[in-house]
């Protein structure tokens, strides 16, 4: 058995020899060639490339457009300025956008008392003041956190004045005026502390201020806070209407106030100091967001959430006229201050110039992708600036 065995084994090692023999003299093929190629490569001269140089006609200076807006970060003015002339009915042709820029969603604006700065809020929580001159940013205050754009300002987060030369009064919350001293501030500020603060148990809406009067009005719900900020006196409560109440105006000399119903359409008519100056009257619409009051107090302008203005004569306290003037909400109007012309923005994404009394159209500023939410006639008014839902702000004057 053992003979057996070793003699297959020998057998299998002949075998896988024999396997192993016939492999290697079997012909391989070269993996690689055994001569290296050559390759020849003659260059052709190629032409001299020759340049050749065509006059062509002087180049054309194309005006900046008036409708396209260029944008930079900070305040610039894209063009000249003339600052000695101001804005009226008749010269509403030459009217040309003079500086543009991109900011957060403008809420509104206001001017110093001494008309040297122009200050702007925005939903995003910050005022931003403006040399009115030179348009140079000389102070941002933050307040709070980005917020929503919810397309109505009856209750604003954040709104401004001047209290004073030195002094802003803020409403951050739904519940306090803050009072900040202004010449504490560095140039830029983040929530600034308040010197002074004004609370109420009941959320404030709006508000206005009348600097000569040192008077200020709040709007909360139903009636009308009045006080003296100057002293420590206790408000006063005004109950003209029967709903809540869309806006709540000084006017330019601060004797009178006046105050318009989002829900019961009527108008009142007060002294500065609490006291009744006319019974309020029913003008037969609803929905008052606006107002605005003539410089000679002889007119008011009271805008509404359908894009309807009113014009209300305050010598026989009626509605002497009313049209559609936009096709949405009118959050601002303004008087001119020779009071025959009537400035309105709109949702609809423009601002139009009226000819007052009788309301006619004399210019319209057009083309804007969101609600135009807010502008202001600069104190000397030789400028206007607007601003918009989507951040665009536009100076509008004229050139030299």
């Amino acid at each position: 058995m053992a003979i057996r065995s070793l003699h297959f084994r020998a057998l299998l090692l002949f075998a896988c020899l024999l396997i192993l023999a016939g492999c290697e003299a079997g012909t391989k093929a070269p993996l690689l060639p055994t001569s290296t190629p050559t390759v020849s490569f003659t260059p052709t001269p190629s032409p001299t490339p020759t340049l050749t140089l065509t006059p062509t006609s002087t180049p054309t200076v194309t005006p900046l457009p008036t409708t396209t807006p260029i944008y930079y970060a900070k305040p610039h003015w894209l063009r000249p300025w003339k600052r000695n002339a101001s804005i009226q009915a008749d010269n509403l042709k030459d009217l040309q956008l003079l500086a543009t820029w991109i900011s957060s969603p403008v809420s509104q604006f206001f001017s110093s008392p001494d008309g040297n700065l122009m200050g702007m809020v925005t939903f995003g929580g910050r005022v931003y003041l403006y040399d009115t001159d030179s348009l140079e940013e000389r102070l941002l205050i933050t307040l709070g956190e980005e917020m929503a754009w919810w397309g109505t300002d009856t209750y604003r987060d954040y709104v401004a004045y001047f209290s004073d030369e030195h002094n802003l009064a803020i409403k951050k919350a739904a519940w306090c005026i803050n009072f900040i001293d202004l010449t504490s501030l560095p140039n830029f500020s983040f929530n600034p502390i308040a010197t002074r603060s004004e609370c109420l148990r009941t959320p404030i809406a709006n508000f206005d201020i009348s600097v000569k009067t040192k008077r200020m009005a709040l709007n909360v719900w139903k009636e009308i806070l009045l006080f003296d900020y100057s002293s420590s006196s206790k408000p006063v409560s005004l109950k003209v209407h029967t709903g809540s109440i869309g806006a709540a105006k000084f006017s330019p000399d601060g004797t009178l106030l006046v105050s318009a119903g989002f829900d019961d359409g009527r108008v009142g008519f007060l002294k500065s100091n609490g006291s009744l100056f006319h019974s309020s009257i029913d003008t037969g619409e609803k929905g008052f967001i606006s107002l605005s009051i003539a410089s000679d107090n002889s007119l008011v302008a009271a805008g509404t959430d359908t894009g309807k203005i009113l014009l209300i004569d305050m010598n026989e306290f009626k509605v002497i006229r009313q049209w559609q003037a936009h096709l949405a909400r009118i959050p601002a109007l303004a008087f001119s201050r020779d009071g025959k012309m009537l400035i309105s923005s709109s949702d609809d994404g423009s601002v139009k110039f009226w000819q007052v009394p009788d309301g006619t159209l004399l210019k319209s500023l057009d083309g804007y992708a969101s609600e135009v939410s807010a502008f202001a006639l600069f104190p000397q008014e030789n400028a206007l600036i607007l601003g918009t839902a989507e951040g665009i702000v536009e100076v509008w004057g004229f050139l030299p």
